[in-house]
């Protein structure tokens, strides 16, 4: 577990220790507390070590078919909107499957 973690498990066990309504409530936020106050001593840090990053993939470009679609077609349009969604036309769905 990363210290960090267990830190910030500990600052909650004492807020809500001081926060509690009833005495049953403390006892387990103290059981609580004393779990990660353990767990906090057992924990043993390790030199990290730096993570390796994946090989950066050249970044294709985005091919605006609508555009493209509008400068073959330019009275036709490439979707239309029923019942506030968005559909594409025969024709653009065509156009897609001959440019690709």
């Amino acid at each position: 577990m990363d210290k960090e973690y267990i830190k910030i498990k500990i600052e909650n066990c004492k807020y809500l220790i001081s926060n509690a309504n009833s005495a049953a409530q403390k006892a387990v936020y103290q059981g609580y507390l004393e779990l990660w106050q353990e767990k906090a001593k057992n924990i043993k840090i390790h030199p990290s070590k730096p993570k390796k990053e994946p090989p950066e993939e050249p970044e294709e470009e985005e091919v605006d078919y609508e555009s493209m679609f509008k400068i073959k077609y330019p009275n036709k349009n490439a979707y239309y909107i029923r019942d506030g969604r968005r559909y594409s036309t025969k024709l653009f769905i065509e156009f897609l499957k001959s440019s690709e």
